[in-house]
């Protein structure tokens, strides 16, 4: 399998692999239900030519109550043979919401042992920007062989979490925006506490992207917002978010400076906040409410 320097990759790059027959194209797109928008009907509509659309919802544990939790590896192997996908894929996804959900896919794949991945830099709008075509045409893709590989060091889970949060084994990155992250603003999900993992760090996950293009800010200027909140990305970390998507977008950053494997909370606050006797941070001060 192939082994890619850099997660990211440009539209023109992309572009000359349209017509590649190894490489399959994913639109990712996911939105959060306040944007009231429809990323399926939109992929029908225009989308990169010979793309398919992956939807992490269906993509997913069925039996969780928690939203787009990681699938079994039997289930992912079932969902990404039928996109056409094997083992010897090269695979680009790309999103219309500041990789919402694209960094999710490419962790999903390298956590069931596939490398050859890539993000296109920007996603659907940097594209559009560079003067490149869309297309309405479905494609339908041909079955192909996927053996999955499970990589469980990729994932952590919620008694994972409270080790870490107790003992400050690694450092906690939550890509939430800051009111959220203090408690001062209210979850989008009903039922959630308001917080954060004690011992985390806010590290908005816009805060590394560049706010006009919605590229990635160069390298030098990631490790310069890295450095403000106190973190080298070469120690111990893991990303947490609202629920697993937008701290892959911490996960791909931090491949971008050359260290690809850092963990993500899958549950995410969507698991932490529910309620329970479990310890909640709330700006400097901590509640263990169970309420």
């Amino acid at each position: 399998m192939a082994h890619v320097s850099s997660p990211l990759i440009e539209p023109q790059e992309v572009f000359n692999h349209l017509h590649d027959e190894n490489c399959v194209i994913l639109d990712a797109t996911y939105t959060l239900p306040a944007q009231n928008r429809n990323p399926q009907g939109e992929f029908v509509k225009a989308h990169i030519a010979g793309a398919f659309f992956f939807d992490i919802d269906v993509v997913a544990a069925d039996e969780s109550k928690l939203p787009h939790m990681l699938p079994s590896a039997e289930d992912f192997e079932t969902a990404v043979s039928a996109l056409g996908i094997g083992n010897e894929t090269q695979i680009i996804v790309y999103d219309s919401n500041q990789f919402m959900a694209s960094a999710r896919v490419w962790w999903m794949f390298r956590i069931f042992g596939h490398e050859n991945i890539r993000v296109m830099n920007g996603g659907l709008s940097h594209w559009l920007a560079k003067g490149y075509p869309l297309n309405s045409e479905i494609s339908t893709p041909k079955a192909h062989a996927f053996s999955a590989r499970f990589n469980p060091e990729l994932v952590k889970s919620f008694s994972a979490m409270e080790k870490i949060s107790t003992d400050a084994s690694a450092t906690i990155l939550d890509a939430r925006p800051l009111g959220r992250f203090l408690g001062q603003d209210p979850e989008p999900r009903p039922g959630l506490r308001s917080g954060h993992i004690p011992g985390s760090h806010s590290l908005f996950f816009q805060r590394l992207l560049d706010p006009q293009s919605r590229r990635f800010l160069s390298e030098d200027a990631l490790h310069a917002v890295f450095k403000e909140i106190h973190v080298e990305p070469g120690e111990s970390l893991v990303a947490t978010c609202g629920s697993g998507v937008t701290a892959a977008i911490i996960a791909l950053a931090l491949a971008e400076l050359g260290h690809p494997n850092t963990p993500i909370y899958d549950g995410s606050w969507s698991e932490w906040g529910l309620p329970g006797p479990h310890v909640v941070a709330t700006g400097t001060s901590i509640s263990t409410s169970s309420e």
